[in-house]
């Protein structure tokens, strides 16, 4: 098992990562209007991008495995709870959104 810390290390790194191939991107987008972009650059720069998003997400995610085996079962309901009413908010803000649209 990875220590908290590196953990916090590998996402720090790539979410500066992510950072500087989305500047990348954007700046070969801009390159469209004032000159040629090499394509297949840019593609393999927005499929890094992809990867490292997935990776950072299963940092996450083992982050929360981690967490959970720390806790007691209290802990965990409660844990569940929060996560269950903030699915509920993140719900009834997206259906707002929805009917606002129509």
């Amino acid at each position: 098992m990875t220590s908290p810390e590196s953990n916090t290390q590998n996402k720090i790194q790539k979410i500066a990562e992510i950072r500087i191939k989305e500047i990348d991107v954007q700046i070969a987008l801009q390159q469209v209007f004032w000159g040629t972009i090499d394509l297949s650059s840019v593609e393999e720069t927005v499929k890094a991008i992809a990867t490292l998003k997935g990776e950072l997400q299963i940092l996450e995610i083992k982050a929360m495995l981690e967490v959970k085996n720390l806790l007691n079962p209290e802990q965990l309901q409660e844990l569940r709870h929060q996560f269950e009413r903030r699915q509920d908010e993140h719900n009834e803000k997206h259906d707002e959104h929805r009917d606002g649209d129509h």
